[in-house]
């Protein structure tokens, strides 16, 4: 006889994120189809919903057609282990790497499905990657970086960094900061001609700046601030 299964929230219910052995399953269940509501738990879920759910799991989570619950229900469970579990036990700090190759594996299939899904994992996925920065991370290359509502804390941190060290800012650094700055509206040739434009622009930055522009350093400290998707 299977029993209840536990994993308690800070609020003392049961966390959305846990899969319980002991509720029922439907026969079938098809995860490209919506059975949940905005805030899923899987406790609270239907069978059918269950069944597709574990479905989705055992594919692989890879489908683009899964309806975006179920990926916002299996990225409660990531929250729940960089956040609470790390703050539990700081050896599981050791797995965040792990967690954001999948952060960023989910947003290639899923961050253009959801804008809510890209916000959520995306924030995460700063908090997670703190720890992967070094102390002069403008002088390194800069990785491939989603365009989102605010400017990546990479490139924050990055820039932040430089402005403390009285550093050039590299032109590359400079082309992403350009790139993926929410507040810049580019045009056509940057999209149609990109490296082309990537080129031009790294040609015209250097003959105006040099080796680079140097940033004021000011009392200003970055701040992070994740706010969790899961009601747990």
């Amino acid at each position: 006889i299977l029993t209840r299964f536990n994993l308690p929230t800070p609020g003392r219910e049961n966390d959305p994120c846990l899969i319980d052995p002991s509720l029922p399953l439907a026969a079938y269940g098809d995860y490209a189809v919506r059975e949940m509501g905005y805030w899923p738990s899987y406790s609270a879920i239907s069978p059918f919903a269950r069944r597709a759910y574990l479905q989705w799991l055992a594919d692989g989570r890879r489908d683009p057609q899964a309806n975006i619950g179920y990926v916002f229900l299996f990225f409660y469970g990531l929250e729940r282990r960089a956040i609470l579990d790390a703050a539990a036990d700081d050896s599981v700090k050791a797995e965040w790497p792990i967690i954001a190759a999948e952060l960023r594996r989910l947003l290639c299939i899923y961050g253009d499905v959801s804008g809510s899904f890209k916000h959520y994992a995306g924030s995460l996925l700063d908090w997670v990657s703190l720890a992967e920065h070094p102390e002069q991370v403008y002088l390194k290359p800069v990785p491939e970086l989603p365009r989102t509502y605010e400017l990546p804390l990479y490139i924050r941190v990055a820039l932040g960094q430089a402005a403390r060290d009285g550093a050039p800012i590299p032109a590359e650094l400079a082309l992403a900061w350009v790139k993926l700055n929410p507040a810049m509206s580019l045009r056509t040739p940057s999209t149609r001609c990109v490296d082309e434009f990537d080129a031009l622009l790294a040609h015209e930055y250097r003959r105006v700046f040099g080796e680079g522009m140097v940033l004021t350093r000011n009392r200003t400290m970055l701040k992070l601030v994740h706010r969790p998707a899961s009601a747990g």
